[in-house]
């Protein structure tokens, strides 16, 4: 409830879905095994400059996640994590 809508935050509505069928066609293309996946980059998008942008990022080997010793083992509930009081 501390979170604001995407009305609130100013989310243009069109957005959430051209950036949703983007995660999808990226998802296709890993189960596929086909495509040049988004693997070790991020791809922006700048809706009032319509421009996409891609940054590389190198693997940190230190990150908790994907790194030589990764302690992240699951998912968070983000509910408990988060609770507030």
């Amino acid at each position: 409830h501390l979170a604001p809508s995407c009305a609130e935050a100013g989310v243009l509505g069109v957005l959430p879905g051209l950036i949703g069928v983007l995660q999808a066609t990226e998802a296709i293309k890993w189960i596929l095994g086909r495509g040049d996946l988004l693997k070790g980059r991020v791809l922006t998008y700048d809706s009032l400059a319509m421009r996409f942008r891609e940054l590389r990022l190198p693997r940190d080997p230190g990150c908790p996640g994907c790194g030589a010793n990764p302690t992240v083992k699951g998912y968070i509930d983000y509910e408990g994590f988060c609770a507030v009081g």
